[in-house]
């Protein structure tokens, strides 16, 4: 989760200066040619990874049937496949341990936790994604209970987001590191909860994500290092069996930042693997070597063929919330990271967040959203027109084939979906782009949809041009677009 650790530098963008590159078109129609240029080369016969989908991370303690209008919005206007879904926000609900038996659940005590009004009102949240049809990943996060940490941390790990070796939690004062004896306590615990919101709330889900940015502890999840990982993973998958979960598949390993490498240790671990359906990473800062060097790590090993969500994605300066960080963060930002990654090959990518809401782990309310939350009054930010521009045009089952741009200033990918092309990018100045298609792709209807500084997700056809063998698009703000044969 993005938590205030990892808040990146505040954008002082001032107003004037957003004005100014909004108006750089002259107020004179008819000069085009003065704007700078981008070539987009599409090739259809280079074919990359097939999309599964794209969706948002979801908090589900706070659902009521307000959020109807909210769900509505994600699922129909976005175009949201899939939910990254939290039901408490923390960890620790096994307070004190169940029984001192790791291996047996003390259903007693964990009823009675998982039927609380917080954990109800999660239920209630999937049942209504479960009836919408969406795909949910259901996830744990935040610390987790005193009684199975230390402070026995080794040195600091190259790429983790704390500084020091091994910091006690913020708001406990407590350490942070979950200790070794404590994989199968941890392992019942999380299993716990996937085996009552299967059995007993009777939600569904697809996979299950049982560590969070354990790199990035303590308010994200407890410490554990990448070679303290199988283990631990072992021991979730050994009581997922136990308790007839043998079916659900994980996600590993919702790791922050690109620093670390969780997924060479788990390499060696092949039965281990066998359940792993999905490599998870998150993105929220510039786009490091070091993504692309876990693309290329696993594309290089015997497990190349599982994919690599970016589970969460997103901009961390949420506490600027100026319209000209609003866009320069979120939109144009925001969509370049996902663009890049998937341009490495990701098959899904989760916003972070689905609306503005209380955090339990940061302990305070959060404004990552897409959706504005006032009162339960749910009102798109223009981040969600943004999103909108890939969810909505290019849908689980498209695949990705080759395009370049010519201009650094113009991040575009391209897509195939049953015969029709999209074209999505993200235009940081106003320009004109050319896309030499050829006659074959040119023939039939196309639209131009943008998001732009004034306008939200709408119809720019008038801004489209084409002759014989490609289209001119005529940006006249920075802008991300959508370029879509019908």
């Amino acid at each position: 989760m993005a938590s205030l650790f990892r808040r990146k530098c505040r954008v002082n963008l001032s107003i004037g200066a957003l004005m100014a590159a909004i108006l750089l078109k002259s107020a004179t129609t008819g000069l085009a040619a003065e704007f700078a240029t981008a070539t987009v080369k599409v090739d259809t016969t280079q074919r990359f990874q097939t999309i599964e989908g794209f969706g948002v991370n979801f908090n589900g303690v706070y659902y009521r049937q307000a959020q109807k209008r909210l769900l509505d919005l994600l699922i129909d206007d976005l175009g949201a496949s899939i939910v990254r879904f939290d039901p408490f926000g923390q960890s620790d609900w096994e307070i004190q341990n169940d029984d001192g038996d790791p291996h047996h659940i003390n259903w007693s005590v964990f009823d009675d936790r998982f039927s609380t009004a917080a954990f109800e009102a999660s239920w209630a949240a999937m049942r209504a994604f479960n009836q919408r049809g969406i795909r949910v990943l259901l996830n744990v996060s935040g610390t987790v209970p005193a009684w199975m940490l230390d402070d026995k941390g080794k040195p600091l790990v190259p790429g983790t987001c704390r500084k020091e070796p091994n910091p006690v939690h913020l708001f406990t004062n407590r350490p942070s590191h979950l200790r070794s004896d404590m994989y199968a306590e941890f392992a019942e615990t999380v299993v716990a909860l996937a085996s009552y919101a299967r059995n007993k709330a009777k939600v569904r889900f697809e996979w299950f994500g049982p560590l969070n940015e354990t790199n990035c502890y303590p308010i994200e999840g407890p410490r554990v290092d990448p070679d303290e990982a199988p283990r631990l993973m072992k021991e979730v998958l050994t009581a997922l069996d136990r308790e007839g979960l043998a079916d659900v598949n994980v996600v590993f390993a919702d790791q922050a930042g690109a620093g670390s490498d969780y997924f060479s240790p788990i390499f060696s671990e092949p039965d281990l693997m066998k359940r792993v359906a999905r490599f998870t990473l998150h993105q929220y800062g510039q786009l490091a070597e070091g993504y692309a060097d876990h693309f290329k790590r696993i594309g290089a090993s015997a497990f190349r063929d599982v994919p690599i969500w970016i589970s969460e994605y997103g901009d961390l300066n949420d506490k600027d919330r100026s319209a000209a960080n609003e866009w320069t963060s979120f939109c144009i930002k925001g969509t370049q990271r996902i663009l890049d990654l998937l341009g490495m090959g990701a098959t899904a990518g989760l916003w972070w967040d689905a609306f503005d809401n209380y955090h339990d782990h940061d302990k305070q309310m959060t404004f990552y959203g897409l959706v504005a939350n006032e009162n339960h009054v749910y009102a798109p930010k223009k981040r969600f027109y943004a999103q909108r521009q890939l969810y909505r045009f290019v849908r689980p089952g498209a695949q990705r084939v080759a395009s370049t741009s010519d201009n650094a200033d113009l991040t575009v990918q391209t897509f195939v979906h049953k015969g029709r092309v999209t074209v999505v990018g993200v235009a940081n100045n106003a320009m004109t782009v050319e896309v030499p298609l050829g006659r074959r792709l040119l023939s039939g209807q196309w639209n131009l949809t943008v998001t732009t500084p004034s306008r939200n997700g709408e119809r720019a056809d008038k801004q489209l041009r084409r002759d014989d063998e490609a289209f001119r698009i005529t940006l006249d703000e920075p802008s991300v677009f959508t370029l879509s044969q019908r």
